[in-house]
């Protein structure tokens, strides 16, 4: 059974009648729509031939199911799968409904093809679908306009699905769901790092009488793209990065550096047309392989794949790489926050570009579940609320002043637990206790006079 949240427009009240009223614009656009059913469909994948792995990855799953789109582009399934919208694991939707075989499934047999590679069976799958469950859009609708109900928690995630179809074919998905960033206006922050900006989307229900799909601004850290060997003093200690062979077309996530130069190296390698397996160093068999002479091979090796090793002057950094929060440095931190935190006219702005570049009009999934997403963002009527008064012990009032107070010559009205210990810890290597002067002292006496 579908999981159910139970959603209730709660009444306001007296709440949100203060304050002067002014003219806002939301972050929002309202979306209509007219489809009345949506089929949610549980996939399986499958390798034709069964290997050592049967894990299936999420780029690995999205490329087998756009394939097997491809393959069906005439016919009875065209419609359908033209309706689709895929999270890259198991789940599917469709506005169409798809024509299933007698035993209620609808199994299809994809062949992948890749590059340098003769198709066999290895790169046969087959992808099996069956109903999960039906789904009415409209219940969202009447949500949205007042109607007490119960709602599937599925009419939400097959709507922001669908509204990731396209932005998943176009940009770069990062970090939490919803997260897409493209590669152009990049900012080169420090540490071998660019600030990528990119927008967040979410389908959710509102006041307004219709459910919307919120924008905002979304940014991110990526290191530098470009020769390994160029940016390796920059990006020293890093872990698994994307990365992509110079003269080699190929690309591959990095596990880690081998603790040896690639000079030192010597593999296994298969004997073929009944030669026996023989013993190959790095140097060699990139030269006889691919015709590449090493030119540094005290270097060590990157390792990827299972135990594949590819010198470091070869490897050129892609664009994906994201910097993990935990790794940036306050410099880093530093630079991030003067390029992501631009002021409210510039951010709208930004947010209406965004809008304009998704051109959700063009979109021939989104017309098909009969979604029309307004071309504006929502103006809301919001209210400037007065300042409020702080009272302190024996009366005393304070105003607030954009959002603070002085604290001088006041006292609480009730003090609170007794401070029986405390301490200043520094976590800046260049500040020792000298550098603190007296400064746990004035803390100390300041707060005494405030609780007295």
């Amino acid at each position: 059974m579908a999981p159910r949240l139970l959603l209730a427009p709660g009444a306001l009240g007296d709440i949100g009648k203060a304050g002067k009223t002014i003219d806002v614009e939301a972050n929002v656009c309202r979306v209509r729509q007219s489809a009345t059913l949506i089929i949610h469909y549980r996939l399986g994948i499958k390798r034709v031939v069964k290997t050592a792995s049967d894990k299936m990855p999420k780029e690995l799953a999205r490329k087998i199911w756009n394939q097997a789109v491809r393959e069906n582009a005439n016919g009875p399934l065209k419609a359908p799968l033209d309706s689709s919208a895929f999270d890259g694991l198991e789940n599917v939707y469709m506005s169409v409904k798809l024509p299933l075989d007698s035993d209620g499934k609808k199994e299809l047999t994809v062949a992948l093809p890749e590059p340098g590679r003769e198709l066999d069976d290895r790169s046969r799958f087959k992808v099996t679908l069956k109903v999960a469950n039906e789904i009415d859009p409209q219940r969202f609708v009447r949500f949205c306009r007042g109607e007490r109900q119960s709602t599937q928690e599925l009419e939400l995630v097959a709507m922001n699905i669908l509204f990731r179809e396209d932005p998943t074919a176009r940009f770069t998905p990062e970090g939490a769901r919803g997260h897409f960033f493209g590669l152009d206006d990049q900012v080169p922050i420090s540490g071998g790092g660019v600030v990528g900006k990119g927008f967040i989307q979410s389908f959710r229900p509102t006041s307004s009488g219709l459910p919307a799909i919120q924008f905002d601004t979304a940014y991110t850290a990526f290191f530098k793209a470009g020769p390994a060997l160029d940016i390796m003093v920059e990006v020293l200690g890093v872990g698994a990065v994307y990365a992509a062979l110079q003269k080699i077309d190929r690309q591959f996530t990095s596990k880690k550096p081998t603790s040896k130069p690639a000079s030192d190296i010597k593999f296994r390698l298969e004997g073929k047309d009944g030669k026996p397996d023989r013993d190959v160093g790095i140097e060699q068999y990139y030269r006889k392989q691919y015709n590449i002479a090493i030119t540094k091979p005290r270097l060590p090796c990157v390792i990827y794949g299972k135990n594949f090793m590819v010198p470091l002057e070869l490897v050129v950094l892609a664009n994906v790489n994201s910097i993990p929060f935990t790794s940036l440095t306050s410099d880093q931190v530093a630079d991030m926050i003067r390029v992501a935190v631009p002021r409210p006219p510039k951010r709208c702005a930004t947010i209406k570009q965004w809008r304009k570049t998704l051109d959700y009009d063009g979109l021939p999934k989104l017309n098909s579940w009969g979604v029309q997403v307004h071309p504006n963002i929502l103006s809301v009527k919001a209210r400037v609320l007065p300042a409020p008064r702080i009272t302190y012990n024996r009366g005393k009032q304070l105003s607030v002043l954009n959002g603070g107070w002085n604290l001088r010559g006041v006292a609480f009205t009730k003090p609170g637990a007794p401070l029986k210990s405390w301490s200043v810890v520094s976590f800046d290597q260049r500040c020792d206790a000298r550098a603190f002067g007296t400064f746990p002292q004035d803390a100390d006496s300041h707060a005494e006079t405030i609780t007295a």
